[in-house]
């Protein structure tokens, strides 16, 4: 019984000891972890020290104390340096007092301190915690232990004492070290939640007075609330009375958005107690006694306790939103003066995105569409208004600009009236849109109708036109009454020649020279009415294969005389074998003639002219050169319009029409073929006519 006392005396101290580290645990818990550790077993170690100075003494040089479950507890929760450093203090000390335990305590506390760290090991590797089982084991191990370490003493003292030390340390031992243990945890975790509690609330305090927000807390009960610093600086000198929430100084006001006057009641922070429920992004303002409104965005959270259903306070944060107010309004005075702007002006102003979708367009173009609400052409495309190819080229367009960044200036696009279905056209600009890094996010368009100023120019082409028609016209009237006058006096003389003589060879000369005025006349007619047909009568002709050969001998025959006329050397040099053609042979014949007409009108008397035919590139070609006065460099490129002759003054012919080559080479194109020329001033000419070896059925114009 005396026994049991004295270990439950130790017990007791113990667990006073406990406490008495508990009050010291603050103070540890601010060292760094090996001094921390040190320290813990330090303590631990001085606790030992203290359990062994009040012993219980079982036979001479033989005692008994707790320093095993200070050892125990000190190993399990503290750890290696702890454990060690305890049992080191336990040693010595036990060495000091010597007798014939001495070896036996050393022994002991070596094998508790190990039991104690290798059961915290055994724990931590199956993440295990601490619990009353684990303890209740800790102890009985112990137990085992201090019986195994006494069953080594002398024989005289184990038989005095093992019959009397052993029930009582199985009892004892196991319920010591599961109360300490259970109190330690108790008290490591009281602990840790102060010091949780105490993080967080200089966690709190660092945020809330770091915050750039005011932060407020009121109670229901009327207790005094608190504020932050920047709440303070941002409602200045009114600070505590919106604290206590007191009669504001004169010239002061809390209003609403729209200017009226707000109630106390009307406080975020105030609802919020008085309901339960909490307000967020409440707009108000803070007036001054002259006028300047300071606006805040407030909101207010509910304070309710756990188990109760009504608040007991409510915090409230408000941030001052002035200059984002003013920035705000001004940027949508802005807007409404840009879609002011854009609304009145009569070109079409769009933005797109870029998939060419739109995103904001202008009353002009939502009138162009018969649209009168934006959502009726919002993130559509060109392809759900225009026809597909002509959506497809804007599309293009637009996406070529957007991947390369290049600007689309004043181009002209031709485009469609979406409510009359009319061609119309545009002048258009369109820019790409970036963001603030610059990244391209879509595009810019400004179109202006330029359809009247197209008609206009058009009209304006039209009438340029049609003056130089008149003017040709003119010179044509010139011309052809110049031609139609010389043979027409010729004939008037003739006749009159004829009527005054009766010499039968002055009569025949004036006759021949009628006949021939007459022949001249009669071409004239022949070439007009050509032009006429070939411009007015489209008609499909039944072409037929055409000896080209043939057809230029023809051709050379019919017009030798003229050419011996002027005592010109006309010859043929045909090429064997030459393919023939499909043609229309009359028009052919006469569009060779003209040719070769030409050649022996501006060749000078004695002069030569040599008419070929040849096959090349899939052409059969015809040849005609003469050694005639050239084609200046100025008229070359004119020689094929109709009624255009050289000038008279570089030119040894005249009384032509001006319609002979026109004639020719608007005949060989209506058989898809060229007619060109080569000419060198003073050395004569070259013309090709080349005409396709095989062809379908033609459209002469």
């Amino acid at each position: 019984m005396t026994l049991i006392i004295a270990l439950t005396n130790n017990i007791t101290l113990l667990l006073a000891l406990l406490f008495i580290y508990n009050l010291l645990k603050s103070h540890i818990l601010c060292l760094k972890s090996p001094q921390n550790q040190f320290i813990q077993g330090v303590i631990f170690g001085l606790f030992a020290l203290i359990a062994m100075m009040i012993p219980f003494q079982l036979a001479p040089g033989l005692v008994f104390d707790g320093r095993g479950i200070i050892l125990s507890i000190a190993s399990l929760f503290g750890g290696v340096i702890p454990g060690f450093i305890t049992a080191i203090f336990i040693i010595l000390y036990r060495l000091t007092l010597g007798g014939v335990g001495a070896p036996l305590a050393v022994g002991s506390a070596i094998t508790m301190v190990t039991a104690g760290l290798l059961l915290r090991y055994l724990l931590a590797r199956y993440e295990r915690r601490v619990s009353a089982p684990s303890l209740v084991l800790l102890g009985l191990i112990q137990a085992v232990v201090l019986i195994f370490w006494l069953s080594l003493a002398p024989l005289p003292l184990r038989q005095q004492v093992m019959g009397v030390v052993a029930p009582p340390i199985f009892i004892l031992y196991p319920g010591g070290i599961l109360l300490a243990g259970l109190l330690f945890q108790f008290m490591e975790r009281q602990a840790s939640m102060a010091e949780a509690l105490r993080k967080s609330e200089e966690r709190y305090r660092t945020v809330v007075t770091s915050m750039s927000d005011g932060v407020i807390i009121r109670y229901a009960d009327g207790t005094p609330g608190t504020m932050n610093p920047q709440a303070a600086r941002l409602v200045g000198p009114v600070a505590d009375m919106l604290l206590n929430l007191t009669k504001l100084p004169a010239g002061w006001r809390i209003i609403h958005e729209d200017g009226t006057r707000a109630r106390k009641e009307d406080l975020p922070s105030v609802i919020a107690i008085q309901t339960g429920e909490a307000k967020q992004n409440v707009v108000i303002g803070l007036q001054n006694p002259d006028g300047y409104t300071t606006w805040f965005s407030s909101s207010a959270q509910p304070l309710i306790k756990p188990g109760e259903s009504q608040p007991y306070g409510a915090v409230s944060t408000f941030s001052d939103i002035t200059f984002e107010r003013e920035a705000k309004e001004q940027l949508a005075h802005e807007r409404n003066l840009l879609r002011t702007l854009t609304d009145s002006i009569p070109d079409y102003v769009f933005v797109k995105d870029t998939e060419s979708r739109f995103m904001m367009v202008n009353k002009t173009v939502l009138n162009a569409g018969g649209m009168t609400e934006m959502e009726q052409i919002a993130g559509k495309t060109d392809f759900d208004f225009f026809p597909s190819e002509l959506a497809q080229s804007f599309y293009d367009d637009e996406q070529q600009l957007l991947a390369s960044g290049q600007a689309l200036v004043n181009r002209e696009e031709e485009s469609i009236d979406l409510l009359t279905g009319k061609k119309i056209w545009f002048l258009t600009t369109k820019v790409p849109l970036r963001d603030k890094r610059g990244n391209i996010v879509g595009l810019i368009g400004i179109s202006r109708d330029i359809t009247e100023r197209k008609q206009l120019e058009a009209q304006a082409l039209e009438l340029a036109a049609e003056r130089q028609r008149m003017n040709v016209l003119n010179k044509f009237m010139n011309d052809i009454s110049h031609d139609f006058k010389t043979p027409l006096t010729v004939i008037n003389t003739s006749v009159y020649l004829l009527q005054k003589t009766d010499d039968p060879v002055r009569r025949q000369k004036e006759i021949e020279k009628l006949e021939t005025q007459v022949s001249r006349l009669t071409k004239l007619f022949n070439d007009f009415l050509t032009v006429t047909n070939l411009d007015n009568a489209a008609f499909l002709v039944a072409l037929q294969p055409v000896d080209i050969n043939r057809l230029v001998s023809m051709v050379v025959n019919e017009t030798t005389s003229l050419a011996l006329q002027k005592h010109h050397t006309l010859s043929f040099e045909p090429t064997s074998n030459l393919p023939m053609i499909d043609g229309d042979a009359i028009s052919l014949q006469q569009a060779i003639a003209n040719v070769i007409t030409n050649a022996i009108s501006y060749t000078q008397d004695g002069g030569r002219i040599t008419v070929k035919t040849y096959e090349e590139a899939d052409h059969a070609v015809i040849e005609v050169q003469d050694s005639g006065i050239g084609i200046h460099p100025d008229d070359l490129s004119r020689i094929f319009d109709r009624l255009y002759r050289a000038d008279e003054a570089r030119s040894t012919h005249t009384g032509g029409s001006g319609l002979g080559l026109p004639i020719a080479k608007q005949i060989i194109e209506a058989h898809e073929g060229t007619l060109t020329v080569e000419s060198k001033l003073g050395e004569g000419s070259i013309f090709r006519l080349c005409l396709p070896l095989s062809r379908e059925p033609v459209l002469i114009y």
